[in-house]
C-alpha cells in the first residue's frame, strides 16, 4: 500500500519541498509515472518537477515560507551573460622578462598578454583562435536580473493594527530578532482567529517560516473557521502543503491527521485509504518523536475500527480479516519500539489486542517483545529528561540574542545534548551489515528527526547545519548534499555553508558541482550589481557608467576560493578563465590579482605569468600600499631585488603625484593621500634597510624626509633614532634597553618596525606575577624548639608592580606607573576575565578622586554609612594593635588615623605580657 499512500499524499507536497523526500521516495513517484529513475537526487527532483508541471499545465510553484528570502532557489537566478568568446593567448606575444635590468617588466596591455604564448587562457578545449576578450569590462556587462517570482497568497486581508501591535512592530523595526515582540503579534493572531488574524499569522511566518507552533495555531484556526463556523478547506490544505515537510513536529502532524479524519468518510474504501495514507506518512516522518505517542494511539485506534476490506483492499475476501490483524499488529509493534510518553498505554493496548485474538498465541508474541519494551522504557527516562529542556518549533532567533534558559543559545546547548544522546544509540539498535546498512534505519530516522526538529528554531545556527551534514555524509552522500542545500537557502549570507557544500562535492571529485556552488554566489552578486546600476541610471542614458562600490569581503573570498577550486579540480586553463571572470566583476579588488598570481607561481613555478598578473593589477591598484607590498614580497622571493626597488620607485612617485594633486585641488582626501604617500616611503625605507647598502639606506631616508616633511626639514633626535633602530633591528632584537625604549617612545621615536610583531599584531600582555607562598602557620617558640627547627622568616612582599612591572611597548609613551598598570590589565578576549570587570575598574578610576583628600572623604562616607563617626572613641580592636585584620563590616580607618609603624611604647606594651607569661610556662 506504500504506492497508494504516496499517491494520496503527494498533492499536498509543494514543488520546493520535493527535495526533502528521500531518494527511494522520489524513485517511487517517478516509477508511478513511468519515468526513468536513473541519476542523482538533484536529477530525480528536476525530472519529477518537470512531470508535475506538465500535469498541472503550468510552471513549478515557487518556494513559499523558506527560511531564506522567499523568491526561489539560488539555482533559479540567471547567470550573467558571457559576451564574447574566450581569448586566444597565442594571438599576442609577451615581451621577454628583464632578468638583470633594474627596470621592471612592462605591464600587459590586454588579457591575452597576461599568459605566455601558447597557453590557452580561456579558449574552449585549448584550441587557438582569434584574439578576443574573455569577458567585457565591468561597465559593459549586461547581466539580466532574475524576474521577480510571484508567490501564491491567500485572499487579501485588511491590515490589522492596534496600539499593542504598533508597539510590537516598533520594537521589531529596531530589532528584528526581538522574539518577545513577535510573540505579542502571534498571541494577537490566535485571539482574533480567521479571517481577521490571517495577516498576522502570515506576518509572523514570513520571519519565522519553520515555527511549527505558529503553523499549528494557523491551521487549527482555519479548521475552526470563522465566527459562523464556515471553513475554507482550500486554505487549510494550502497551509499544510506549505509547512508539513519543513516542520517535523508530531503535534503539528497530528493536527493534519485529525483534519484528514474529519474530512474523509471512514465508511468508504476511498476515505479509509486516504486516512490510512495520511497516518502512515505521518508516522514515517515523525513517528520517532518522543511526543508521537498520541499519534500512534490514534493510528491503531483507526486501524482497529476500520473495515478490514477497506484497510486491505488487495487481499481476498476470506483473507481480509487476517491481513487486517497483521496491519494492526505491525502498527503496535512499531509503536512500542519508540521511546514515547505513551509507551505504557500502547503496550497495554497491544497486550489486550493479542489476548483478544488468542491467549495461547499472545504469550510467545508478548514474551518476544517484552525485553525490547523494557529497553525502550529505560531509554524513555533519559530521553524525556533531555526533551523537557527543549522548545520544539519555537520562534527562531540568531546566536547571542539573550542569555535566559529559553534563549536560542540555551536551546542550542540543550539540542546538542539531545542529539548526542540520540547518536549514542541508547537502544543498541544493530544494523543489518549483510544488507549493506551503515546504521539501523530506525536510528538514522531518529537522529535525522532530532536534527530537523532542532533546526526548526535554530536555523540561524550554522554549526547545527554543518554538524547535521557531516553526520549525513557518513550515512548518505546525497542526503548530506540536500542538508547543505537547505542550509544555503536558510543562510544565504553565511560563507561557511557555501564552502562546506563545495568541499563536500569536491571531495567526491565532482568538479562541475563544486564550481556551481561558487558560481551561484558570484551570479547573485553580479545580478545585484546589475540591478544597482540600472536603478542608478534612472534616465536610461546609453553611455552611463556606474561606479560600483568595492566588492564586499564575503564575495571577494568566494571569488578567490572559486579560482583555487577550479585550479585544483580542472587545471590551469579553467582557472585562468575563472580569474578573467572575477577580474571583470564589478567592484574588483587587488586581492584577486594577488591570489591569481600566486596560483600561477605555486602550481606551475611560472614567475613570468605571475609577474604579468601583478603588473595587470598594478594598473588599477598602484595606489594601494598593501598590493605593492605583496608584489614586492613576491619579487624578493624570486630573488629579484632590483625590480622590487624599481617597484617602490614607481609607487612612491605615483603616490607623490596623487598627494600633490589632492593638495593643489584642495580635495577632501588630501590627508588620506598624504598618509598613503608616507606609508609608501616607510615601506621603501624598510625595504632598503633589509636589502640595500648604507648608501641606498641613507639616500632613501633623506628622500623620505624631503617628501614627507618638506625639503628644508632637519632630522632631530627622534628621526635619527628611528632610522638607527630601523637599520639595526632584527626579529625582536633592538639595539636599546627597555629603559631607553620607553624614553624614546616619550620623545616621539617611532618604535613600530615594519614587518615586526608590532605590525603583525599586538603581543599578549605579560602574565601576572606569581604570588609569594603563604606564611607558615603560627606556632609557639616551645613547639619550634621541640621540633628542632628554626623559625622560618616570612618572605618579603613582592616589589611594587607599579614601579618594577614590565611595560608593554604599546604603553611606553605613557608615564611609567600608568604604563605598568595598563600593561597588567587583562586582555578583553581572556576567557577567565569578563570584559565588564575591566570596564568597571576603568570607570571607577576615572570617576573617583584618588587624592589624599578624596581618599579621606571616601573613608568618612563609608564609616558614616556604618554608623561610626570620626569623633567616637575607637575600641582597642579598631586601633590596629595586635589585630590581624578588621572585622567584616567594621569602620575603615584612614591612613592618618593609624598608629605609627614603629611606635616604641605600643611595641613594649605588646611584648611585656608575653614575657611575663613565658616565665611561668
Amino acid at each position: 500500500h506504500g504506492r497508494y499512500r504516496r499517491t494520496m499524499v503527494e498533492p499536498l507536497i509543494e514543488h520546493r519541498l520535493l527535495k526533502r523526500l528521500r531518494v527511494a521516495e522520489l524513485k517511487e513517484l517517478l516509477e508511478q509515472r513511468g519515468l526513468s529513475t536513473e541519476g542523482i537526487k538533484d536529477e530525480l527532483v528536476a525530472r519529477l518537477e518537470e512531470a508535475r508541471s506538465a500535469e498541472e499545465g503550468g510552471g513549478a510553484e515557487p518556494a513559499v515560507g523558506t527560511p531564506a528570502a522567499e523568491g526561489g532557489d539560488a539555482a533559479a537566478v540567471e547567470a550573467p551573460v558571457d559576451e564574447g568568446a574566450p581569448a586566444d593567448a597565442a594571438a599576442a606575444q609577451v615581451e621577454e622578462v628583464l632578468e638583470a635590468s633594474p627596470t621592471i617588466d612592462p605591464a600587459p596591455t590586454n588579457d591575452s598578454e597576461v599568459f605566455e604564448p601558447g597557453d590557452p587562457a580561456g579558449a574552449e578545449g585549448g584550441e587557438p583562435g582569434p584574439a578576443q576578450e574573455i569577458m567585457p569590462d565591468a561597465a559593459d556587462v549586461d547581466v539580466v536580473a532574475s524576474e521577480p517570482v510571484s508567490l501564491p497568497s491567500a485572499a487579501p486581508h485588511p491590515p490589522v493594527s492596534s496600539a499593542k501591535l504598533d508597539r510590537a512592530r516598533a520594537r521589531i523595526q529596531a530589532n528584528r530578532h526581538d522574539l518577545d515582540a513577535w510573540e505579542v503579534i502571534f498571541t494577537d493572531a490566535q485571539t482574533r482567529g480567521v479571517p481577521e488574524g490571517r495577516s498576522l499569522f502570515e506576518e509572523v511566518l514570513a520571519a519565522h517560516p519553520t515555527a511549527s507552533k505558529v503553523w499549528r495555531a494557523y491551521a487549527e484556526a482555519e479548521i475552526a473557521g470563522d465566527t459562523g463556523g464556515n471553513r475554507d478547506d482550500e486554505a487549510v490544505k494550502a497551509i499544510f502543503s506549505r509547512c508539513l515537510l519543513s516542520c517535523p513536529s508530531a503535534i503539528l502532524w497530528r493536527s493534519y491527521t485529525k483534519y484528514m479524519e474529519k474530512t474523509n468518510d471512514a465508511a468508504t474504501e476511498e476515505g479509509v485509504q486516504a486516512i490510512k495514507a495520511a497516518f502512515e506518512y505521518t508516522v514515517d516522518t515523525v513517528g520517532e518523536d518522543v511526543e508521537s505517542g498520541p499519534l500512534w494511539l490514534d493510528y491503531v485506534t483507526f486501524l482497529k475500527a476500520a473495515d478490514p476490506a477497506h484497510v486491505c483492499p488487495d487481499a481476498k475476501a476470506e483473507q481480509a480479516e487476517s491481513a487486517h490483524m497483521q496491519e494492526v499488529r505491525r502498527a503496535y509493534q512499531r509503536a512500542i519500539s519508540v521511546p514515547t510518553n505513551s509507551i505504557d498505554a500502547l503496550y497495554r493496548e497491544y497486550d489486550a489486542f493479542e489476548h483478544g485474538i488468542s491467549a495461547a498465541l499472545a504469550k510467545p508474541l508478548l514474551a518476544e517483545v517484552k525485553p525490547q519494551v523494557d529497553v525502550v522504557r529505560a531509554a524513555l527516562k533519559e530521553r524525556k529528561k533531555l526533551h523537557d529542556q527543549l522548545i520544539v518549533g519555537g520562534l527562531a532567533g540568531p546566536p547571542g540574542t539573550s542569555k535566559d534558559d529559553k534563549s536560542p543559545d540555551a536551546q542550542a546547548k540543550a539540542w546538542r545534548a539531545m542529539i548526542a544522546w540520540e547518536r549514542s544509540n541508547p537502544q543498541k539498535l544493530a544494523p543489518n551489515t549483510e544488507a549493506g546498512e551503515m546504521a539501523h534505519p530506525q536510528l538514522v530516522a531518529r537522529v535525522a528527526l532530532a536534527y530537523d526538529q532542532a533546526l526548526m528554531s535554530l536555523w540561524n545556527f550554522p554549526d547545527i547545519w554543518l554538524e547535521f551534514a557531516a553526520w549525513q555524509e557518513s550515512i548518505d552522500h546525497e542526503e548530506a548534499k540536500a542538508v547543505l542545500q537547505r542550509a544555503r537557502d536558510a543562510l544565504p549570507d553565511c560563507l561557511l555553508v557555501h564552502l562546506a557544500a563545495a568541499d563536500l562535492v569536491e571531495a567526491r571529485g565532482d568538479a562541475a558541482a563544486a564550481a556551481a556552488v561558487y558560481d551561484a554566489v558570484l551570479g547573485e552578486y553580479e545580478n545585484k550589481c546589475a540591478t544597482d546600476a540600472a536603478a542608478a541610471n534612472s534616465d536610461g542614458a546609453e553611455d552611463f557608467k556606474y561606479a560600483h562600490p568595492p566588492m564586499d569581503d564575503a564575495t571577494l573570498l568566494i571569488s578567490i576560493e572559486y579560482m583555487r577550486c577550479v585550479r585544483r579540480m580542472q587545471g590551469r586553463d579553467e582557472a585562468r578563465k575563472a580569474f578573467m571572470r572575477v577580474r571583470k566583476a564589478p567592484g574588483k579588488r587587488w586581492e584577486t590579482f594577488v591570489a591569481a598570481a600566486l596560483l600561477e607561481w605555486r602550481y606551475d613555478k611560472n614567475d613570468k605569468v605571475a609577474r604579468n598578473v601583478f603588473e595587470l593589477g598594478l594598473k588599477s591598484f598602484i595606489s594601494q600600499p598593501a598590493y605593492v607590498a605583496q608584489y614586492a614580497d613576491f619579487l624578493v622571493g624570486c630573488n629579484d631585488v632590483a625590480n622590487a626597488r624599481v617597484l617602490f620607485e614607481r609607487a612612491t612617485a605615483a603616490a607623490g603625484e596623487a598627494s600633490a594633486a589632492a593638495a593643489g585641488l584642495g580635495g577632501t582626501d588630501k590627508d588620506g593621500k598624504a598618509a598613503a604617500e608616507k606609508e609608501f616611503w616607510d615601506m621603501f625605507v624598510a625595504f632598503e634597510h633589509a636589502h640595500g647598502t648604507m648608501e641606498t639606506m641613507t639616500g632613501v631616508e633623506r628622500r623620505r624626509r624631503e617628501a614627507v616633511r618638506g625639503p628644508d626639514a632637519v632630522d632631530g633626535a627622534p628621526e635619527l633614532i628611528t632610522a638607527l633602530l630601523g637599520r639595526h633591528s632584527i626579529f625582536n632584537l633592538r639595539p636599546a634597553s627597555e629603559e631607553h625604549m620607553r624614553h624614546f617612545a616619550r620623545i616621539g621615536v617611532d618604535l613600530a618596525k615594519p614587518g615586526s610583531e608590532d605590525r603583525a599584531g599586538v603581543p599578549a600582555p605579560p602574565p601576572p606575577p606569581r604570588l609569594p607562598p603563604p606564611p607558615p602557620s603560627g606556632r609557639s617558640k616551645k613547639s619550634l624548639k621541640s621540633s628542632g627547627g628554626a623559625p622560618s622568616m616570612t618572605p618579603l612582599p613582592p616589589p611594587d608592580p607599579m614601579i618594577t612591572g614590565v611595560v608593554n611597548p604599546r604603553f611606553a609613551h605613557l608615564p611609567r606607573e600608568l604604563g605598568s598598570f595598563a600593561s597588567r590589565l587583562p586582555a578583553v578576549n581572556m576567557p577567565s576575565v569578563a570584559p565588564s570587570a575591566v570596564d568597571a575598574v576603568m570607570d571607577t578610576l576615572i570617576n573617583s578622586d584618588v587624592t589624599a583628600e578624596g581618599g579621606q572623604a571616601i573613608v568618612d562616607a563609608f564609616n558614616a554609612n556604618l554608623g561610626g563617626g570620626g569623633g567616637k572613641k575607637r575600641k582597642a580592636a579598631d586601633a590596629g594593635v595586635g589585630a590581624k585584620a578588621p572585622a567584616r563590616g567594621a569602620p575603615l580607618a584612614a591612613a592618618s588615623q593609624r598608629p605609627p609603624a614603629m611606635d616604641v611604647f605600643r611595641m613594649r606594651q605588646a611584648v611585656r605580657p608575653r614575657t611575663d607569661q613565658a616565665e611561668f610556662s
